[in-house]
């Protein structure tokens, strides 16, 4: 079918793309005639152009040859952005907007849009479009897709999380073991946060319930040591820098549990606070301490005794409070006050012979007692003696005073004292009005 304005001769273009959309938007009005014998088949009224030439643009690119199939691994450093590429391989895993693939070489990311055809995890596909990204790791803006067949996933490669923060699996299928601590659910995945090798860690897979409203997280997973198996997404903050990792599996039996974790994170054996500065603690799994609460700050961290040492509790979290509601709102941690008795389960930041640290903390308080008085003491007692998380009175002359607003929204008061010959700082935490 010819186009022609009707302030133009008639005359058969050689293509569909010879009319650029500048030229067509200028005419009044858009004729489209017959090829063989030239007659007037309709006209269109001038809104009706950009329309058509989309249509015979698109017309125009499918009749163009596909470009040569290419192993992903020669698209990293020989392929420019924006260039036309053709690739093969087995889908992975799928999300939302996109879903990966991996030939025998390498892996990439694949847009998804309104044309992309039902796929799932061993799909094998073919596609076509244009490069988008290369920062970490390459992504497609497909043009067509097309299942060809079905295929066994990839082997999943040994990894750590720490090997895998910087970005280097590119899209791959790798495997790691961790302890589970945080899991939630959305509309439709699982999300669980794990540590692994002191390095934290989210993985999420297919939800498999009806609907959003019957999704429940999986509690039974809580400090369960698993081994998972999924795609590594790099993960990019705004300045093209690694960020946080996450994990997406294709589905549920990529997780194997290796050991049985606590639903009732309360329900095992408690350890002294002393034992907790040695070395056998094992690391990533949390450990249920009781003590008093010496010191709390709103900020969300204190300090707490029992009779063999002291403590600090934090609680930071690694999932926001909305994933996994009402679990997760439900289960948040109370605000505390010094005198407070507790429970708390996390597990200790990786300095063996310091005051204990907990991360990951679930607490709850079981009593109330007097709280543990402030002893009076010098800045030289407390550098030969371990007092580091006690409470302790001190006198020296304030020398100077900072102010700074944390993170949280916080004013720290920063005083600098001098007394006896040494110095030292001391911290108030005002929340900011």
């Amino acid at each position: 079918m010819a186009l022609q304005s009707d302030a133009s001769p008639p005359q058969r273009p050689s293509s569909a793309l010879q009319h650029t959309p500048l030229a067509l938007c200028r005419r009044k009005s858009l004729v489209l005639r017959c090829p063989d014998c030239e007659s007037e088949i309709v006209t269109l009224p001038r809104c009706y152009i950009p329309v058509v030439w989309l249509l015979l643009a698109q017309a125009g690119a499918a009749q163009m040859p596909a470009p040569v199939l290419q192993a992903i691994l020669s698209l990293e450093k020989m392929t420019p952005l924006h260039a036309s590429v053709r690739v093969s391989g087995v889908v992975t895993a799928v999300e939302a907007g996109r879903f990966f693939l991996q030939d025998r070489t390498a892996a990439m990311s694949i847009l998804r849009t309104p044309t992309t055809p039902n796929i799932k995890a061993g799909d094998v596909c073919e596609a076509v479009g244009s490069i988008q990204s290369k920062n970490a790791g390459l992504e497609m803006q497909p043009v067509t897709i097309t299942i060809t067949g079905q295929a066994a996933l990839p082997a999943a490669k040994t990894a750590s999380v720490a090997q895998l923060q910087s970005g280097g699996a590119k899209y791959q299928r790798v495997k790691f073991t961790g302890h589970v601590h945080e899991v939630g659910v959305t509309a439709d995945s699982i999300i669980i946060a794990l540590e692994s090798s002191g390095s934290t860690c989210v993985a999420t897979w297919p939800s498999e319930a009806a609907d959003a409203a019957s999704a429940k997280p999986p509690l039974d997973l809580l400090d369960a040591l698993v081994e998972i198996d999924g795609v590594a997404p790099p993960q990019l903050s705004n300045a093209v820098r690694p960020g946080g990792l996450r994990i997406v599996l294709a589905q549920a039996s990529h997780l194997k549990v290796k050991q049985l974790g606590h639903a009732d994170p309360f329900q095992r054996p408690h350890r002294d606070l002393a034992k907790m500065r040695g070395k056998d603690t094992e690391a990533g799994v949390r450990y249920l301490v009781r003590g008093t609460v010496s010191y709390w700050s709103d900020a969300g961290w204190f300090y707490f005794q029992d009779g063999t040492s002291s403590a600090r509790g934090n609680s930071g979290t690694f999932l926001p409070l909305i994933i996994g509601w009402p679990y997760r709102m439900e289960a948040r941690n109370p605000p505390l006050k010094a005198g407070d008795q507790i429970e708390l389960v996390g597990y200790r930041e990786p300095a063996v012979g310091a005051m204990p640290s907990f991360l990951h903390c679930t607490w709850r308080v079981v009593g109330h007692t007097d709280p543990p008085p402030f002893e009076p003491t010098t800045l030289k007692k407390i550098l030969a003696t371990d007092r580091e998380g006690y409470p302790v009175s001190v006198t020296g002359k304030v020398t100077d005073i900072q102010f700074q607003r944390d993170a949280q929204g916080f004013i720290n008061h920063n005083l600098w004292m001098d007394a006896e010959g040494l110095s030292c700082r001391v911290l108030v935490q005002k929340k900011s009005a």
